[in-house]
């Protein structure tokens, strides 16, 4: 703890007249090692450099901070067992392009600088926030245990979270320099309300290197070698499409046989979509899944 006070009084950021920082804390840094099982230490750790911010004329908001949902799926947030408690095997997410994590390898060199936020469009991250955000509504079947009771994951991800955010919250109660929190950072909405299955808005999707559509990235997913459209920076438009490239070619399945689907693809499962064997492609069977929701057809 000797060493705590440099890093708030050293004299540059004096004289910048610093007085107000956000600090980002993530749920993984919290409960990387399973569910309920908080890291005291760090939460100790965090009490005792945020109480020195009144030393030095600063205050703090502290930020439960998520990129493209964990670093494990290319940026930071939610600890890895949340995407295996879903059926994701965290060794195939790189092959089967569930997930771009070049930009938090280590060592490692991101080939597209900024190509990070593509990761928001990959199967592991849109699959991910959708469970969060809906998952009774539209993954129903996707049921885990918790303490011998079988519950939706949204449920479970949901009382997870808040439950960690909870312990953050209160581990930190009476600090002075810190002046509120964030619950979570920039949330995505996964793949609810997504409009189409074959494709992302340029508008508003970043369009950089593989841009697999929701369809070609559940093929990838599920073991299927796929022709992904390939994307390079440009001028005038910030990217233009200038291939398509096989992906995945040895066919590996990202899902895992001891998932809550039995490795069979969630959006499958669900009947979103099918591979069809005649026309070796596979086939969306409910364009508008996402836009509605699948029980009654409401909004």
């Amino acid at each position: 703890m000797s060493i705590l006070p440099g890093a708030f009084g050293n004299s540059e950021l004096r004289r910048w007249g610093l007085t107000f920082i956000r600090f980002m804390v993530t749920w993984e840094a919290l409960e990387h090692s399973g569910p309920g099982q908080y890291d005291t230490e760090y939460l100790t750790y965090l009490r005792a450099i945020l109480s020195l911010l009144p030393q030095f004329g600063m205050t703090a908001f502290v930020s439960m901070h998520q990129d493209v949902w964990s670093r494990f799926s290319g940026g930071s947030g939610a600890p890895a067992w949340t995407l295996e408690l879903a059926g994701f095997d965290l060794t195939a997410l790189e092959e089967t392009g569930a997930a771009y994590i070049g930009g938090v390898k280590v060592p490692g060199v991101e080939v597209d600088r900024g190509r990070w936020p593509t990761g928001y469009q990959k199967l592991a991250c849109s699959t991910m926030n959708t469970l969060f955000w809906a998952g009774e509504t539209f993954a129903p079947k996707v049921l885990v245990d918790r303490n011998g009771e079988k519950v939706n994951v949204q449920t479970f991800l949901q009382d997870a979270f808040l439950d960690c955010y909870d312990r953050l919250v209160t581990g930190l109660k009476g600090v002075e320099g810190i002046v509120g929190f964030k619950i979570l950072n920039e949330p995505h909405a996964g793949y609810i309300g997504l409009p189409s299955m074959h494709e992302f808005d340029y508008n508003t999707d970043l369009h950089l290197n593989d841009i697999p559509s929701a369809r070609q990235s559940f093929m990838l997913g599920a073991g299927y070698p796929t022709l992904v459209p390939h994307w390079t920076r440009s001028f005038p438009m910030p990217t233009r499409l200038t291939s398509r490239n096989m992906r995945n070619i040895k066919g590996r399945k990202v899902w895992r046989e001891g998932g809550p689907t039995g490795g069979q693809c969630i959006w499958e499962s669900h009947g979103v979509w099918g591979y069809d064997n005649v026309k070796k492609e596979g086939v969306v069977l409910k364009e508008t899944y996402f836009t509605r929701r699948p029980s009654d057809g409401g909004p």
